[in-house]
């Protein structure tokens, strides 16, 4: 739901709505700290643990938590929405990206992963083109395509990224970006914990799938379970932080704090798993995230004139 923001009459309330802003930020910051340590703790499991149990456990525990949420609200489970064209689409190429991201996880560099999966909102702005037929201006286009021989650079025929992992991270990337357009045709009607429930529930299904093609099933050991039920935990408090920055904060306002999670993985990846991404890496890394958040800054603008009824976006 769109946040109203009332006329600032003094100080006092301008302090509260800076103090609005402030937290929303901190809260979006927070949910990519939480995604960076969950990525962590897969690239780590998978050492000892096959992708599909990681999976599953993650699947089914997330389904569990968010359908007793749900309940918990009075919300229908089993929402007409499921007979949804949109929805059942959404769930499926999701499917397809929380199969994906986790096995590139596994067999490439956390950084490099994280760095390719900051493409996803030139992504969407070309998917939101392409299939919603949304107007994107020139200079938004210049962003994706910079943005693209951003990831390019990381992804050089010569580099350690140009392999089955970076190749993986990238059609990951393209089926969560999907996912978003997708989610702009869903009825907003639909509540947004029923759709992060349909998403995990068909975690289920892609770690089968993955079973079913020699991913291999062990019982875990006593550290190995600790680390499988923090992953749950972690993808909770994610949801459960991202969206309270989205709704306290303006939207506009809080998404360029997405950007912080390349940093958290850099930075873990550094400490934890010894990487040391070359200087072609980081600059690839730069240029997508200063794509990103121009295309952000541009389509903000847009919808501003769009807003004030001034034509174009």
């Amino acid at each position: 739901m769109e946040r109203v923001v009332k006329p600032m009459t003094d100080h006092s309330s301008a302090a509260g709505d800076e103090g609005t802003v402030t937290r929303a930020a901190g809260y979006m910051v927070a949910a990519m700290l939480f995604f960076a340590v969950q990525d962590a703790m897969i690239k780590h499991l998978s050492v000892t643990i096959s992708v599909a149990q990681v999976l599953l456990t993650l699947g089914v525990g997330g389904t569990i938590v968010f359908w007793l949420r749900a309940r918990a609200r009075g919300l229908r489970v089993f929402h007409p929405a499921l007979r949804s064209r949109d929805v059942q689409m959404r769930s499926l190429v999701e499917m397809c990206g929380t199969m994906t991201y986790p096995t590139a996880l596994a067999i490439a560099p956390l950084s490099t992963v994280s760095a390719i999966a900051m493409t996803a909102p030139l992504f969407v702005t070309l998917g939101a083109a392409l299939v919603l037929k949304e107007k994107v201006g020139p200079r938004r286009w210049a962003a994706v395509f910079i943005g693209m021989l951003g990831m390019l650079l990381i992804l050089r025929p010569s580099g350690e990224a140009f392999g089955l992992g970076g190749l993986l991270a990238v059609l990951a990337t393209l089926c969560l970006s999907a996912r978003d357009v997708i989610t702009r045709r869903v009825p907003q009607t639909i509540p947004t914990e029923l759709l992060t429930l349909y998403g995990f529930a068909s975690v289920i299904p892609g770690g089968l799938i993955l079973l079913a093609f020699g991913g291999g099933f062990s019982v875990p050991s006593l550290a190995e379970a600790g680390y499988l039920a923090a992953c749950i935990v972690t993808a909770v408090l994610a949801y459960l932080t991202i969206t309270m920055a989205t709704r306290i904060g303006d939207v506009s306002a809080v998404i360029p704090y997405r950007y912080t999670r390349l940093v958290f993985a850099l930075v873990i990846g550094f400490f934890a798993f010894a990487e040391r991404p070359d200087a072609l890496t980081l600059l690839g890394a730069g240029i997508i995230v200063a794509s990103g958040l121009y295309a952000l800054w541009r389509e903000n603008r847009a919808q501003a004139r769009m807003r004030r009824g001034h034509g174009k976006a």
